[in-house]
């Protein structure tokens, strides 16, 4: 994340361009100290999950009830996609599974985005971890190269892995917190999200996952 002007900052985040807004500009006199990460806090996320139950209700509301709660509730612990069809038909019982959580310095475990690359085969396989940090994908046998993020504020961490058929192989990662400009009063975000209740191709829950595993402190639904 980095400045962009006087009053906005872009950053990638997403598996798409997204552009982030600040809610407020740092204090006049702000020291690049202030910006050093500090024990993790629920503010910033307090917010997001604030606004996912607002997105909830306008969606229940537009729906006429249960449909939008029943869909986001049961949302999988992850999404999953293959970059090609033939990696996507690839049966169950011809899969390994790589499992695993995420912990920052603390050992508290946050949520973070997990891909797996094979250029080999020409995957590649984005997924995101739960709430508490864990995570467990399916993947064809062969090697991949594992990447662990959480958005420009944490470092990425990536290693090799094997996967064997029907086997399970453990990979935790930890990952360093850089920077916090949320001490200067800085929080990412991204103002147009689409999910399933207009062109976009998760459920609800699953945007907001995707959001808090890229670092996002809050987010905004734009289905129409």
């Amino acid at each position: 994340m980095h400045k962009m002007g006087k009053n906005h900052v872009r950053a990638v985040m997403l598996p798409r361009w997204q552009e982030t807004t600040p809610f407020r500009r740092p204090a006049v006199g702000g020291s690049a100290a202030a910006a050093r990460p500090s024990a993790p806090g629920w503010r910033p996320l307090r917010g997001l999950l604030l606004a996912y139950a607002v997105a909830v209700w306008v969606l229940v509301m537009a729906q006429g009830g249960a449909p939008a709660v029943a869909m986001a509730a049961s949302a999988p612990a992850a999404t999953v996609v293959a970059a090609t069809p033939a990696a996507a038909a690839t049966s169950a019982s011809a899969t390994g599974t790589v499992y695993g959580v995420v912990t920052d310095d603390n050992g508290h475990a946050v949520p973070a985005q997990v891909r797996f690359v094979s250029a080999e085969k020409g995957l590649l396989v984005t997924s995101y971890t739960g709430w508490l940090g864990a995570y467990s994908v399916d993947l064809p046998p062969g090697r991949y190269t594992l990447e662990v993020s959480r958005g420009p504020e944490y470092s990425v961490t990536t290693r090799s892995v094997q996967v064997v058929a029907g086997q399970k192989t453990q990979a935790d990662a930890t990952l360093s917190q850089l920077y916090a400009p949320g001490n200067l009063g800085w929080y990412g975000g991204d103002t147009h999200l689409h999910s399933t209740y207009s062109d976009g191709s998760q459920a609800v829950e699953d945007v907001v996952r995707a959001c808090v595993a890229n670092g996002l402190a809050w987010a905004a639904l734009t289905d129409h």
